[in-house]
């Protein structure tokens, strides 16, 4: 798989400095202190505007050194042309449970950018709703990439 896809943050630049600050923001959070410094450096290193909404949303859901990766990503402009091995392989490891919080969270996403399906988390996690009707099996992922694709028989779904 591609670094794009694979971990596109692993050799960004900010990416130390990210995950220094996000720390800090974080232990900043906790102890109800301000961190609006900290918050402009995080900004600046990742292009844009990180809001305090970002963090309340963010603080006791996922880990520091996730968010730093996160705001990293530029997420209206996820990397496409996956080949479908690529995908495969995404899917792979999502379903096995391999790659971390972040990985998994931007496979999804890239998943979605490159087969259309706008309801591929559902597929995955939870295909009784995507179907709206009780799966007998787990879906292997070479399944869930038919179906995102639109190849899948309906019946077999």
């Amino acid at each position: 798989m591609r670094d794009c896809f694979f971990d596109p943050v692993a050799s960004h630049p900010a990416l130390p400095e990210a995950q220094r600050l996000s720390l800090r923001i974080y232990a900043l959070h906790e102890a109800g202190s301000d961190y609006s410094l900290e918050l402009q450096q995080l900004g600046r290193a990742a292009g844009r505007v990180i809001s305090r909404q970002q963090v309340f949303g963010a603080f006791g859901s996922i880990a520091p050194e996730t968010f730093a990766r996160k705001v990293l990503v530029n997420w209206s402009a996820l990397p496409t042309g996956a080949t479908e091995a690529e995908m495969l392989e995404m899917l792979e490891l999502i379903c096995q449970a391999k790659g971390s919080e972040f990985q998994v969270e931007y496979w999804v996403q890239c998943l979605r950018a490159n087969t259309g399906d706008e309801r591929l988390s559902d597929l995955i996690f939870w295909p009784d709703e995507y179907f709206g009707r009780p799966i007998e099996r787990e879906l292997s992922a070479k399944e869930i990439l038919d179906v995102a694709l639109g190849r899948a028989q309906s019946s077999e779904a």
